[in-house]
């Protein structure tokens, strides 16, 4: 877009501010092909000749001062010769919320189309026009207390009428000129419709459920009274049959969209400039009762294909736990890999480490997401070379946290990266950030040769930790400045990286292990289950105490929140301990069996059930299934290499599923029989497969195979 300019209305900054940009292309002949590249800040909807042409809730946030995102369609179909009308609407969100830059207001768009004998460029510039009034109600509530997204109030009976056309103005946009990126991840889409149930109808006000948490829309299809207002309010929850007045587990009366009848037979309209997510929702103020016919659900968030799968007949309840992965995957994918897709719908490092996990091996656009994260954290770095604690996001006094160990999660999600892609560019693409990050950490090593503890928020483990924080070190810190160095050292070959790896260890081993465990400070004895967990994780033991921190771990029972949680189910099933991983999954009283008996069909944020009932961290179980169980394992270094070394507990007899790489789709069906299990598989051409790690027994690649391997 070198010669389109940024444009808006006027320069008057308003909070939830509303544009509708016009112009007229008149088409003298035939056209062969035409593209758009456009952006906005903060979204926009684009229409040519009334029909609507992009996806939702588009660009995707971005540091918006430093980088924005635009995107580029095909639009040949939607034009025509004569006269085509252009028509983008775009919504300015201001007032300073948690999981987006407030930057400036401003739509700038390129079209080039190709005629049968010539080209036309159509950019956003001066000659373009803007309504004067419009359906949008400007200035409305925000929705959350967070200030993410606003109260959506379309007024129908405004109507767009070019008599009131006025020009525009140049966006202030232009002159700190971000550097525009295509995005990398799809557009918003919808992945289903659903038909809610009819709950009841009472005081005027008929009460619906969508069977799940969904975030998206709902679209309604209703007869007209003119001028008559109607509220459309959604929540995960009830409260005596009505839709409680909160969003998660904070109170919120705004929690709605409202619409204005123009009268007409029918009125069909979906509140789609921003997202929403909920069970339940009411509609209030229509004058009789809805029926369900009348109302849908749309389940709508970024466009990515989830083509991974896991199932077992004979043990079942892995099957539901996909099922709520799915669901929950799908909410909390928003532009960006979200913490909790309405009270928040913020991208945090650790909450998008844990979300990565499994989408690694059942997402297609696993590379794009997880690139989007590092993306964003990078062009969002603060002068200190630290992170915000979200990003994008407004740094000021109400969200100018800092979590320091989640800053160290960039390193776990670069090195996933670049064992999904194994390519170097993103090694060059992120090492200058990834030194800054880590230099400064080091400038915390102290005469004991440990991270002093800082005084910012500290997340050993979350929700509700019982890890001991009160320590002068933390050792779940250290352990992770430990993983970044060698991560670091290794991705760049930095020797003296690699030095600094080797001392710290000493040290961790030297201050932090007592009696052959972990403790969860330096000047602390106490041990907790997770801290061990990560220990042995990231190798800060010797093989001779590797038992007794076993034996502890599982000793702890469910002792772990959702952070640490992963750890845990990650080492009891590498280590080969099925019985007590699948005890902690489904077996406690506390787990993802608890969350799936409550009914809500998502993981929720915390294992109490108190706070988001949907929240994509918690789907990490699913990878660790896939890869330790099904047995599905790809070789970090060359990730077109994969071993198949499925290994089944006592208790369950046969699993399938399917698993993302890096020339498709892997699929295997395991049933144990005896002494054997039996495979069917599918590998993708390119693609080299071994039975158990032997070179010697490649599978074949192509249509499904047959093949049985001995259970040793």
């Amino acid at each position: 877009m070198k010669n389109a300019q940024w444009i808006w209305k006027d320069h008057q900054l308003q909070t939830n501010d509303y544009a509708i940009f016009y112009k007229k292309i008149i088409i003298n002949e035939t056209v062969n092909g035409a593209f758009i590249k456009i952006s906005a800040h903060n979204h926009f909807k684009l229409f040519i000749n009334d029909q609507r042409v992009n996806g939702f809730v588009s660009p995707a946030s971005s540091a918006a001062s430093k980088v924005k995102y635009f995107l580029e369609y095909d639009i040949k179909k939607y034009l025509k010769e004569g006269e085509n009308k252009i028509m983008i609407h775009v919504l300015y969100l201001g007032g300073a919320g948690q999981n987006y830059e407030d930057f400036f207001p401003g739509m700038i768009c390129e079209f080039e189309i190709n005629l049968h004998e010539n080209k036309m460029h159509v950019i956003s510039d001066l000659s373009w026009r803007y309504f004067d009034k419009i359906p949008y109600q400007l200035n409305m509530p925000f929705q959350q207390q967070r200030k993410i997204t606003p109260v959506e109030f379309y007024d129908a009976t405004i109507a767009l009428d070019e008599k009131n056309l006025k020009p525009v103005m140049l966006s202030q946009i232009n002159d700190k000129a971000p550097k525009l990126v295509k995005q990398m991840i799809p557009d918003g889409a919808i992945h289903e419709t659903i038909c809610p149930k009819f709950i009841q109808y009472k005081d005027g006000i008929s009460v619906f459920d969508i069977g799940q948490i969904m975030t998206g829309f709902v679209k309604f299809d209703l007869k007209g009274y003119a001028g008559l207002t109607i509220n459309i309010r959604y929540s995960e929850d009830l409260e005596d049959n009505f839709v409680k007045y909160n969003v998660a587990n904070e109170f919120s009366d705004t929690y709605m969209d409202k619409y204005k009848m123009k009268g007409e037979t029918l009125e069909t309209y979906k509140h789609d400039f921003t997202y929403k997510s909920f069970r339940y929702f009411q509609i209030e103020g229509y004058p009789t009762k809805v029926d369900e016919s009348m109302v849908t659900g749309l389940f709508t968030s970024t466009g990515v294909d989830l083509v991974g799968h896991l199932a077992s007949n004979s043990y079942p309840i892995i099957n539901e736990l996909f099922t709520m992965f799915k669901n929950t995957q799908l909410n909390n994918i928003q532009g960006m890999l979200t913490d909790c897709p309405h009270r928040e719908q913020a991208q945090y490092l650790g909450d998008s480490f844990l979300q990565s996990e499994a989408i690694s091996y059942n997402i297609k656009h696993n590379i794009d997401l997880i690139h989007k994260v590092l993306f964003d954290f990078k062009y969002s770095m603060l002068d200190d070379h630290t992170f915000p604690f979200v990003a994008p996001g407004n740094v000021n006094e109400e969200f100018g946290l800092k979590i320091p160990e989640y800053d160290l999660y960039f390193y776990k999600l670069w090195e996933k990266l670049i064992e999904l892609t194994n390519d170097s560019t993103y090694i060059d693409l992120y090492k200058d950030t990834a030194k800054k990050l880590l230099d400064k950490k080091l400038e915390l090593l102290d005469e004991q040769g440990l991270i002093l503890k800082n005084k910012e928020w500290h997340i050993s483990d979350w929700p509700y930790p019982e890890v001991n924080q009160d320590s002068k070190h933390l050792t779940v810190e250290n352990l992770l400045t430990l993983e970044a160095l060698k991560i670091y050292g290794d991705l760049v070959d930095a020797p003296e990286y690699k030095a600094i790896y080797k001392q710290l260890k000493e040290a961790i081993r030297k201050h932090l292990v007592k009696d052959g465990l972990l403790a969860d400070g330096s000047l602390k004895n106490d041990f907790h289950q997770g801290v061990n967990a990560l220990g042995l994780e990231y190798n800060i033991f010797n093989s001779d105490e590797i038992e007794k921190v076993i034996t502890f771990i599982k000793s702890k029972r469910f002792g772990s929140s959702v952070i640490l949680s992963r750890s845990v189910v990650k080492i009891m099933f590498k280590y080969g301990e099925l019985d007590f991983a699948f005890k902690y999954l489904f077996g406690f009283e506390k787990g993802w069996k608890v969350m799936r008996d409550k009914g809500y069909k998502t993981f929720w944020e915390g294992f109490d059930d108190i706070e988001s009932h949907s929240h994509a961290w918690n789907g990490h179980p699913v990878k660790f299934i896939q890869k330790y169980v099904l047995g599905i394992h790809f070789d970090k270094k060359d990730n077109s290499k994969v071993t198949i070394r499925p290994n089944l507990p006592s208790f369950m007899d046969d699993i399938e599923g399917k698993v993302v790489c890096k020339h498709g789709l892997i699929s295997l069906k395991v049933k144990k029989t005896d002494n054997h299990y039996k495979i069917i598989y599918n590998i993708p051409n390119g693609m080299h497969a071994f039975i158990d790690g032997n070179s010697d027994d490649i599978l074949k690649t192509g249509s499904s195979y047959e093949s049985i391997i001995k259970i040793t």
